[in-house]
């Protein structure tokens, strides 16, 4: 059976990219460790069990929302569907009722380096709130919303949206994520993101918002003036435009797709 792990691995193992000093956090086993320790790279795993790793990566028996690391410590961190979990009643531990997500989110600013380091992040978005996992813990999920909300104050380099259809994953828009169920043992909807600390973002085209939404028209440079605003502008906007992509790659030309902003920014 097909899992978000499809779509998850090859966008995490297609952006490690130069970095050297590397957190995955969270481990149950995880499928790309391997290939990460291939890499040659200065490897470290965090989780709040003990675990025991293949050679080649050393690990950090602790919780990510509270580590013992310095401060700008790693080139780069990966958490690939980990981050729903923290706070919550899973692999054996209690769970606090509420996500650690915001408190997760500031400790890896802390760690990553000022100069280019970037953050992996996957996790399900459908339908809002505390969700069982396979029957055994619990995980949060966000929508589409309330999770641009959580990534405020971050640079975002790149958002993905992949939506379950069948026995594959299909590209999407961000918001059309919004009413999808989490699907048993797998996620009905997927957000695979790449940030940056605000301080290092990409921000080398003089657009603003207002001269983007006048050209937007039914042309292709359409989408190409939306691809190069400036983040610091559009950050909180960043699934519409995973949106408005994946909808003009696939024939539609209609300026209303701008009134779906003001449903998430509401």
């Amino acid at each position: 059976m097909i899992s978000e792990r499809s779509v998850e691995i090859p966008f995490v193992m297609s952006r490690v990219g130069e970095a050297i000093d590397i957190l995955d956090v969270g481990y149950d086993g995880n499928q790309y460790i391997g290939e990460l320790i291939g890499l040659r790279r200065q490897l470290t795993v965090i989780d709040v069990n003990q675990r025991t790793l293949p050679a080649g990566a050393a690990f950090y028996h602790g919780d990510i929302r509270w580590t013992g690391f310095e401060s700008e410590s790693f080139d780069l961190i990966i958490c690939l569907s980990t981050i729903e979990h923290i706070g919550m009643k899973a692999y054996g531990l209690v769970g606090e009722g509420a996500s650690g997500a915001p408190d997760a989110l500031r400790e890896m600013e802390r760690l990553l380096k000022r100069d280019g380091g970037r953050l992996l992040l996957t996790l399900p978005i459908g339908l809002e709130g505390i969700t069982t996992w396979a029957g055994e813990g619990e995980f949060y999920q966000y929508s589409p919303k309330s999770f641009l909300k959580l990534l405020k104050g971050w640079a975002i380099n790149e958002l993905l949206a992949y939506r379950l259809s069948g026995e594959e994953y299909k590209p999407c828009g961000l918001i059309d994520l919004r009413d999808v169920p989490y699907a048993t043992f797998r996620a009905g909807g997927v957000a695979l993101v790449e940030l940056q600390r605000k301080s290092t973002q990409r921000n080398d085209v003089g657009l603003d918002w207002k001269q983007a939404k006048a050209r937007l028209d039914s042309t292709e440079e359409s989408i190409a003036v939306i691809a190069k605003m400036p983040q610091a502008n559009i950050m909180f906007y960043a699934g519409i435009f995973a949106s408005l992509k994946c909808r003009f790659d696939n024939g539609e030309r209609t300026p209303s797709l701008f009134n779906e902003i003001m449903e998430l920014d509401g």
